[in-house]
């Protein structure tokens, strides 16, 4: 059982008591659940390995990454009792994340995963044991996809984490970026190393596919009660709180305010991304990579902020000191705090089936852009068995989508590289289905279900 993930690059054992004793509860955490029998690691980097560790007979310590397998293999001596250092790669990477805003799918050259994975299997004589990061990445299905920090800027991870695995997305082969076949070059390598004959590979699943499917009703949620319906905590207060403050965790955050005069507003602080509205007029789009600016307010009424959480920061000291969503600081209007009643509700779509059939629905009327206000639409279709199928949005902007009641993720075609959505054949009914797609910025006209995934 792993106690920690790379808990070196965070913290310092070494050097900071709060972080050993950190550690020190964990062990004994598990020990007090899972009795003194199971074997407890921990995991880092080669550098980091010896701040993330407890240098104890009971707590093994293995390394990741291992393109410098003697590096690699001396550190886990190092720190590991004599005679209880068997070579393991806890993470030897077969690709590596995409990221939105990405030209292309992050691809590696399978050769170059053959070289590695050859050396750890034939490490300290043969002994050598790999755990592949990833064999099959599969999808960040709902809201599950997280960011990255890279730089001073905020990433966040596509929904798709097929990661250029040996197993595609939708078990597909995995091709690297030379061309080379990554699950047939995996597979020959395994059978080599063992000197037995691999079991037979598996057929890939049936899929479908369905054109041109018109999505022909709609939901708007600024209109009446409509964020009211759609909303799973309500506060209020004179400040507006970070949506995790008030248990608000995944998808979307809404503050309204009544303001009475015109004037510059400004947001200080805020993460991930914001829609300004005054009245259900948008105003701006506010993106926490983007420089500061004020926005002009032209009269009084109802002020909208409708916050999207994109994915928390999982990797960087720096990134992950503060990975609260929202509104984080008072706004200000003329430079001066905004101070006013603050209705604050939270969209997480937790029982979207629920929510989306007690819905009343209406034909759909809104196509365009213009003073579009963030909408939900539906759509249905026949279908007669369980197959997978790729969503394809082409003609969409930003948002979310949903196969009866199913969260399949996060989609933004304006900002590459993918362009389909993932949809797992046990989620498709014999009979009607039912699609639902929040569109957060400029709807398209329909939607097409095909066999193929499309990236860029």
């Amino acid at each position: 059982i792993q106690l920690e993930n790379e808990y070196g690059s965070f913290g310092n054992v070494e050097e900071n008591p709060n972080d050993l004793r950190y550690m020190q509860y964990l062990k004994s955490l598990h020990r007090k659940h899972l009795g003194s029998k199971v074997q407890l690691f921990t995991t880092d980097g080669v550098n980091q390995a010896t701040r993330g560790t407890l240098l104890d007979a009971d707590v093994l310590t293995f390394v990741d990454g291992c393109k410098n397998i003697d590096s690699a293999v001396q550190a886990q001596a190092l720190l590991n009792p004599k005679g209880m250092s068997p070579f393991l790669c806890s993470e030897t990477y077969t690709g590596w994340i995409t990221h939105w805003g990405q030209a292309q799918l992050s691809r590696t050259a399978s050769a170059d995963m053959i070289k590695v994975i050859s050396r750890v299997l034939g490490a300290k004589n043969n002994t050598g044991s790999v755990s592949l990061y990833m064999a099959y990445g599969g999808t960040n299905f709902g809201f599950w996809s997280g960011s990255n920090w890279i730089g001073k800027a905020f990433v966040p991870d596509i929904t798709s984490y097929d990661y250029n695995s040996p197993i595609a997305e939708g078990g597909e082969r995995g091709i690297g970026s030379d061309g080379g076949d990554k699950f047939k070059m995996l597979r020959d390598l395994f059978g080599r190393t063992l000197g037995q004959e691999i079991p037979p590979e598996p057929p890939l699943p049936p899929r479908f596919a369905l054109n041109g499917l018109d999505v022909d009703e709609e939901f708007p949620l600024f209109e009446g009660n409509n964020l009211e319906l759609l909303s799973t905590k309500t506060v209020q207060k004179p400040w507006p709180i970070a949506a995790e403050t008030f248990g608000c965790y995944f998808g979307f955050v809404s503050y309204q305010a009544d303001i009475d005069h015109v004037g510059k507003l400004g947001i200080p602080f805020f993460q991930d991304r914001v829609h300004v509205f005054l009245n259900n007029t948008h105003l701006d789009t506010l993106y926490r990579n983007d420089k500061p600016k004020n926005i002009s307010i032209p009269g009084k009424g109802l002020l909208t902020l409708f916050v999207e959480h994109m994915g928390r920061v999982n990797f960087d000291p720096v990134g992950m000191k503060d990975t609260r969503v929202g509104i984080l600081e008072q706004p200000l209007l003329d430079g001066k705090a905004l101070r006013t009643m603050w209705t604050m509700r939270c969209h997480d779509f937790s029982s979207a089936t629920v929510q989306f059939n007690r819905l009343k629905w209406r034909k759909r009327s809104i196509y365009g852009s213009d003073n579009y206000t963030p909408t939900l639409f539906r759509s249905s279709f026949q279908e007669h068995k369980y197959a997978d199928t790729y969503l394809n949005l082409d003609g969409w902007s930003k948002g979310v989508a949903w196969i009866n009641g199913f969260n399949l993720g996060r989609y933004w075609n304006a900002n590459h590289p993918q362009h389909t959505l993932y949809v797992p054949g046990p989620r498709i009914h014999k009979g009607t289905n039912s699609l639902v797609v929040l569109e957060l910025d400029a709807p398209g006209r329909n939607v097409v279900l095909q066999d193929k995934p499309h990236f860029d």
